[in-house]
């Protein structure tokens, strides 16, 4: 099916409440102009851009998983466009690797200031995929997270790589400046896969240093990466060596109940269009 055909179809669909595409060949394109379209679901979504020009009633745009055919690098990069969607209420996963964010029509790039223009301020469960010891991802977290002042629960995963590109300690982060949602809403974050790399406990001090309503921080450990959980809480002690703008923040430190890359079926439509789960992003873990 190519992105005409897609077209046509939602055209003609004006009752469409949920839309569910998996394993695109054909379509490089998806442009949502629907009154009518409350949730739309992706999976093992490729080289597919995302156009949400006129969706207001969109409440979830939710990409389990995406990936490229073409070679990584400048220009190989999928948009994600939020045009009208005042609805929009869950956005994820957004992956700086793969993906560029544009709010109506403002490019968010490194450096982008944040301006009414550049928000969307519905948006109340974000989720991203980060290379955290990529230095070019690090530095458009913070652009992205801008984005969605009113961000309440946030969940992140942290993905490998074979080796870092740039220094990213505490410093760092706190040269990136203050992030609205961070500092005044987020009261839940979940950081999965963590191997605790430096460049990942640097990024979680400066969170828990500037989270002042969180609640929870849940520690999502890769499956089986750690040989026990003295070796677990080991890793994590960093963390409370700083100070924390919480005080009322409990860590939670689980381990995941799939390996690395595994957990697939984990990712199904019928968690994304059941608007009686919150957050279907939850996962499964086990302490």
């Amino acid at each position: 099916m190519e992105s005409r055909h897609m077209d046509f179809i939602i055209s003609k669909s004006p009752v469409l409440e949920i839309l569910c595409i998996q394993a695109n060949l054909l379509m490089d394109r998806l442009t949502l102009v629907s009154r009518s379209i409350r949730c739309v679901q992706l999976i093992g979504a490729s080289d597919l851009e995302n156009v949400m020009d006129e969706a207001p009633k969109l409440e979830r745009l939710i990409i389990w998983e995406s990936f490229t055919r073409c070679r990584k690098g400048p220009g190989s990069h999928k948009r994600i466009k939020i045009g009208h969607a005042p609805a929009l209420s869950i956005l994820g996963y957004l992956e700086p690797e793969l993906h560029t964010l544009q709010i109506g029509n403002t490019t968010i790039k490194t450096g982008t200031k944040a301006s009414p223009s550049t928000m969307v301020p519905t948006v109340k469960i974000l989720c991203l995929k980060v290379c955290f010891g990529v230095r070019n991802e690090a530095k458009i977290l913070p652009c992205f997270l801008r984005c969605f002042p009113n961000v309440e629960s946030l969940d992140i995963e942290s993905k490998k790589i074979a080796e870092t590109t740039g220094k990213l300690n505490l410093k760092f982060w706190e040269e990136s400046g203050a992030i609205e949602c961070i500092r005044s809403h987020v009261d839940l974050m979940i950081f999965q896969n963590f191997r605790g790399d430096r460049c990942e406990l640097s990024f979680l001090k400066f969170f828990l240093e500037n989270a002042r309503m969180l609640t929870n921080l849940a520690i999502v450990c890769v499956n089986g990466s750690f040989g026990s959980l003295a070796e677990e809480n080991a890793k994590v002690k960093p963390l409370f060596d700083t100070k924390w703008a919480s005080n009322c923040c409990q860590l939670l430190l689980f381990e995941s109940a799939f390996a690395e890359g595994q957990g697939l079926e984990m990712q199904n439509f019928e968690r994304g269009y059941n608007f009686s789960v919150r957050d279907p992003f939850a996962i499964i873990v086990r302490a």
